[in-house]
């Protein structure tokens, strides 16, 4: 390649792609794939599949390419989307009952795992941090990041764990959907919150790893916000209870996220990293 995109994660891209697709369509065709959750949860597994299939495998495809080409833009979308595979396919491999996707699951985790560190290792940050404008608006985009990650701690922190605390039992429909595992909520508080705020820090000071970190953190927020926002619009033509705080926190998210991710990407200067 002409570019210092690395050949394993574009590799990799195209192998996770058809994969992405067929558990996706498994997932809205096959009727008794996520049998053993609660309807609340299959619900919630048709909405994000939805999301990954119409959204996240078009923007895969996309930014491949760009990225092929050594279009920073893409390179740095192409990182955040294999972050997000990342969460969710983690998710689905060990946080619901065993389905014959299992192995697909974890193909899916093992390949945007290897795009992701191999995106990184080929980058030269420097060459990155070169591209942005000096103007950009690196504290707005900042404390964007710190706000919102510590949103979705006390989101979590004051619905389900501290009520949960105090009441000595979690509230009834959240033992319903983990049977009291809390997978998501535990990614959330243990990584994906404490990542927003470092990369916050950072971009705070313009260091040369905060653009790409910064990148993972946004694409990555703003295909979840997405998904959760279709889970909802899922449960709710189902005639299922929403959480109208999850759906405000959400909502919020999601519209700063591509307000954001629009300032931030409209700053790049040289949109080629080349060797």
């Amino acid at each position: 390649m002409e570019n210092n995109f690395s050949k394993i994660a574009f590799l990799a891209t195209m192998a996770v792609i058809p994969i992405v697709v067929g558990v996706t369509l498994a997932g809205l065709l096959v009727e008794d794939l996520y049998s053993d959750l609660s309807v609340s949860m299959q619900v919630q597994g048709r909405g994000q599949d939805i999301i990954t299939l119409l959204f996240v495998v078009p923007m895969l495809v996309l930014s491949m390419i760009k990225a092929y080409r050594g279009v920073l833009n893409g390179i740095l979308i192409l990182a955040g989307l294999h972050a997000y595979l990342i969460y969710s396919y983690f998710v689905y491999s060990a946080g619901i009952p065993f389905n014959v996707m299992y192995l697909a699951y974890v193909a899916i985790l093992l390949l945007s795992t290897m795009s992701i560190i191999s995106i990184i290792s080929s980058l030269n940050m420097n060459k990155v941090a070169s591209a942005f404008s000096e103007d950009i608006p690196n504290k707005l985009v900042a404390y964007y990041m710190i706000i919102s990650a510590v949103l979705v701690a006390l989101m979590w922190l004051g619905t389900i764990i501290i009520s949960g605390m105090i009441n000595g039992s979690l509230p009834k429909n959240v033992l319903e959907d983990t049977n009291g595992y809390l997978m998501v909520q535990t990614l959330d508080l243990g990584l994906v919150v404490p990542f927003g705020v470092f990369a916050g820090m950072l971009l705070l000071k313009k260091t040369k790893w905060s653009y790409l970190l910064s990148a993972i953190f946004m694409v990555k927020v703003t295909t979840l916000c997405l998904a959760i926002i279709a889970m909802v619009f899922v449960m709710k033509r189902e005639g299922l209870a929403v959480d109208l705080v999850q759906i405000i926190v959400f909502s919020v998210l999601l519209i700063l996220s591509l307000i954001m991710l629009f300032l931030f990407f409209n700053s790049l200067n040289s949109n080629q990293v080349s060797d």
